[in-house]
């Protein structure tokens, strides 16, 4: 088998050099041109303990079946929210998908129409929405 030489061994070398090269200018070129405007904020100050209690607290809450429900519920009444620090809540029902060979999102607002549920999933997704909008309702 024949072996092709693209490169020879001095070709190589000026091609390192010149990356080293390159790189050398450009990222102190860079960080000179480049001035934010702001500085940057670290993550590590981004916990409740440290938020301002005139703000809004936003919860992305994952329910598995309904039964995750009431405990949900129980965490949002006893973070206490009030109309000067309320609570945003995002539900999000996880389903297995066993019959999909991809995910899928389904966007539940059939209840809001009146249709009834037409699958196990959908009756089980539209109890989660009717139990935060009750307890919404109620708060």
């Amino acid at each position: 088998m024949d072996r092709v030489k693209v490169l020879d061994e001095q070709e190589f070398a000026i091609m390192v050099i010149t990356a080293m090269v390159m790189t050398g200018i450009t990222v102190p070129a860079l960080k000179t041109i480049h001035r934010p405007t702001r500085p940057s904020t670290g993550k590590k100050h981004r916990t409740i303990q440290r938020s301002k209690k005139d703000k809004e607290l936003i919860i992305l809450v994952c329910v598995h079946t309904p039964r995750n429900v009431p405990t949900i519920i129980n965490f949002l009444e006893a973070s206490h929210p009030t109309k000067k620090s309320p609570i945003c809540v995002y539900t999000l029902h996880l389903v297995e998908l066993t019959s999909h060979a991809s995910a899928m999102l389904i966007v539940h607002n059939a209840h809001r129409f009146g249709r009834p549920a037409f699958n196990h999933t959908q009756a089980q997704s539209e109890h989660i929405i009717n139990a935060f909008q009750n307890y919404a309702q109620h708060t």
